[in-house]
């Protein structure tokens, strides 16, 4: 046997069992629906059954993608501390049942990726903590570190199959695309953008009527958890810390307390407001 590894980055949610309080097993992935946002499958052509050109594909509305058949994975320590729980988040609300169950129909989930046993780490941080903050100021819990990579291994034979199978508006299936790969493969999965903080889109999964944001604080550090990403960085696996210039036009959405007008000329830093969430 092998070992598979994919890779999250971006906005998404893990999604548990809601008696499962402590985080430890999780189902699937709810990928954030957001026009700003590139739900990508990508892997390295040196992977693929036969071997050819590195594969993309940019996930439609309604796809799920399998690794083989369901089972719920399982979470390390450094996944339920450093992955947000949304949960504690959220004001007088619930997970809609729509993403509980993975369900198509709900139009705040491009995509859904579902677990086949295995288990769940987080590689390294973001540089820098986060505080969750409600509107009216009011901080959920101390400022902490966020995974900035969520990595997911399972058991896999020499060649395996990755599918991405596609449903229509009410959860029909309606075509399969297999995959051939190898059995050690890396699957990079990622729903990232290039601008903004989006943290409080997370709020369309639920019913709450308020829900605490993810606000980067430059002034704590999380210098043992950055250098750990560094080897993800290295081989592409993560989103640059800066990649090239960026106009002042690209804050078009974005308030002047919501950037460091130092930024400006500088692409976004990846930071703790685009990250994966879990629930409970």
């Amino acid at each position: 046997m092998r070992t598979m590894t994919v890779t999250f980055e971006g906005l998404m949610l893990h999604v548990g069992d809601d008696r499962d309080t402590a985080g430890m097993k999780k189902n699937h992935v709810a990928l954030v629906n957001d026009a700003r946002h590139t739900p990508l499958v990508k892997i390295d052509g040196d992977d693929l059954i036969p071997k050819g050109a590195d594969f993309e594909n940019k996930l439609r509305k309604g796809d799920t993608v399998r690794f083989g058949a369901a089972s719920p994975a399982s979470t390390d320590a450094d996944f339920r501390e450093l992955v947000p729980h949304l949960r504690p988040l959220l004001k007088d609300g619930d997970l809609d049942q729509l993403i509980k169950t993975a369900s198509h129909k709900h139009k705040n989930a491009i995509a859904f990726v579902e677990y086949s046993g295995g288990d769940l780490s987080v590689p390294g941080t973001f540089d820098h903590q986060a505080r969750f903050l409600f509107s009216d100021g009011t901080e959920v819990g101390s400022p902490q570190c966020v995974a900035r990579l969520v990595v997911y291994e399972r058991e896999s034979p020499d060649i395996a199959t990755l599918e991405i199978v596609h449903h229509d508006k009410d959860g029909n299936q309606t075509g399969v695309l297999p995959i051939s790969i190898r059995g050690d493969a890396t699957i990079r999965i990622s729903n990232t953008s290039t601008s903004g903080k989006h943290f409080h889109l997370f709020r369309g999964f639920t019913s709450a009527s308020d829900m605490a944001l993810a606000t980067e604080d430059r002034t704590l550090d999380c210098p043992e958890g950055a250098e750990r990403i560094l080897p993800f960085v290295a081989r592409g696996l993560v989103q640059k810390t800066s990649d090239g210039p960026r106009s002042a036009s690209d804050f078009a959405e974005e308030t002047e307390a919501e950037h460091d007008p130092a930024d400006v000329g500088m692409r976004v830093s990846p930071h703790p407001e685009c990250t994966n969430t879990n629930w409970p």
